[in-house]
């Protein structure tokens, strides 16, 4: 329907800031004009699907083998979709992102603060990224290191997978939620050469600027 768009986003976990490797996360965006909505679906990255050229594989395999196109050819082919649109994301490089807005608030419990504290923290600020101990729990403001860490922890549960998941679409949706308190035409355009030094998109300026109503 016209009225209704879907959107494929890769999510990338590289220390190297590039837009290349598997996509450890896969988010279908569906924009809804008609009822003002936005909804966001989980394809997991572990789902074994036809990969075309190369077989049946993991679904995160198809940015690896072929870049955003491949991957976004892959689930149109396997779920019967029309997409056309993609934005490739480097959680490293979101921190950026997460710097220019002032942080993100997000809700973390008790295991989420322990594990973040225990084995994240100390990994980002190894490679530079100040990470602050979390010191309580609830919502909260986090910095940018500390959202990073929440978005790759995976260590909860017996479903890891679908717990970083779960952790990556929580700061997906905080980095939207805050982007629409922006008032100030500077901070925006700020943000938005932020997000343009940190995604791989084939959707234009005007194409992003118009979700925002700018």
């Amino acid at each position: 329907h016209e009225s209704v768009k879907n959107i494929a986003v890769f999510g990338l976990d590289s220390r190297d800031n590039n837009f290349d490797g598997r996509s450890d996360a896969i988010i279908i965006i569906t924009i809804d004009d008609v009822h003002d909505k936005i909804k966001m679906t989980t394809v997991a990255r572990d789902s074994y699907v036809e990969i075309e050229g190369k077989g049946k594989d993991k679904i995160t395999h198809a940015h690896w083998f072929g870049g955003p196109e491949l991957a976004v050819k892959t689930l149109n082919q396997n779920f019967n979709m029309e997409i056309t649109d993609y934005v490739t994301v480097n959680f490293f490089g979101m921190v950026e992102i997460i710097d220019e807005i002032g942080g993100v608030e997000l809700d973390v419990d008790t295991q989420e603060m322990n594990t973040i504290n225990r084995d994240y923290a100390p990994e980002l600020n190894s490679i530079g990224l100040d990470c602050e101990r979390i010191t309580t729990t609830g919502l909260q403001k986090l910095s940018r290191a500390q959202a990073l860490a929440y978005s790759r922890n995976r260590h909860q549960f017996a479903s890891s997978d679908f717990k970083r998941i779960e952790h990556q679409q929580a700061v997906v949706t905080a980095i939207a939620n805050k982007t629409k308190t922006i008032r100030s035409i500077d901070t925006f355009y700020k943000l938005l050469n932020a997000v343009s030094n940190n995604i791989d998109t084939n959707m234009s300026t005007k194409e992003i600027l118009n979700f925002y109503n700018v």
